[in-house]
């Protein structure tokens, strides 16, 4: 934080990459905590997760670049309100049609969260179950949100809902998969990765979002046999913890 009035974004790995999302976190945060300073920022930006692949990387740039600036000021925010500046940035930016709420509950608070997108609401917080790793297939192509088929999706609707009863049931694994396939069908993903995961003793596996990553929860104990035989070339793959969140 300084007192240049201006915000300065470089951002590591991504030179190329629209930087409006981070200006307007860290613009709508001083504009709400510190409105009559005048203050400006330098952000530095740095990430691991590959962008338009399906892993979040805007809700989980937003929410870091929010924390940060909230930090910098030495002041507290509720997490929620927190949360509601990210999604209207990633609107605001043309990132997001809903601004992914859900996405961002779950970048910010981790474990389960049951969200409301429409009214922005956080239903239900849990754990998910113990004993897993995630293997995380990072697809080489990106994802054009600008061209994603809305209707084809809305047409699976009904077959979302059953997926929500799920959750609220802590049926989490049977959720991801079928949601996992009703928005795959509906995009016309190619769905070999999924497939094959399962085939080699996965317990589940889905694309991510809307494509085109691939997640894979796998059992601690088999994680290694899993690993010995789920590789060929040209795959990426990332092994890393749950993130359970907190009861």
């Amino acid at each position: 934080m300084n007192d240049s009035g201006s915000i300065d974004i470089s951002m590591e790995g991504n030179p190329y990459e629209d930087k409006y999302l981070v200006h307007r976190c860290v613009s709508r945060i001083l504009d709400t905590l510190a409105p009559e300073e005048g203050y400006g920022a330098k952000v530095v930006t740095r990430s691991e997760i590959p962008v338009s692949r399906g892993l979040k990387s805007s809700s989980a740039a937003a929410n870091a670049v929010i924390r940060a600036t909230i930090d910098a000021l030495g002041a507290d925010m509720e997490p929620l309100d927190a949360i509601r500046i990210g999604t209207e940035s990633a609107r605001s930016a043309g990132l997001s049609l809903t601004g992914a709420f859900d996405d961002a509950c779950a970048s910010w608070f981790g474990g389960i969260c049951i969200t409301d997108n429409s009214s922005e609401a956080l239903l239900k917080r849990s754990r998910f179950n113990d004993g897993y790793r995630v293997v995380i297939h990072v697809a080489e192509n990106r994802i054009s949100k600008q061209n994603i088929p809305l209707h084809r999706i809305s047409a699976w609707s009904e077959m979302m809902e059953l997926c929500f009863g799920m959750v609220i049931t802590r049926d989490y694994l049977r959720a991801m998969m079928l949601n996992g396939l009703c928005i795959s069908t509906a995009l016309g993903l190619d769905q070999t990765v999924v497939m094959d995961a399962m085939n080699r003793g996965a317990a589940a596996a889905a694309h991510t979002g809307t494509g085109m990553s691939t997640i894979i929860l796998v059992k601690e104990n088999r994680l290694d046999d899993f690993l010995n035989i789920f590789k060929y070339e040209g795959r990426t793959l990332t092994v890393t913890d749950v993130y359970y969140g907190d009861d």
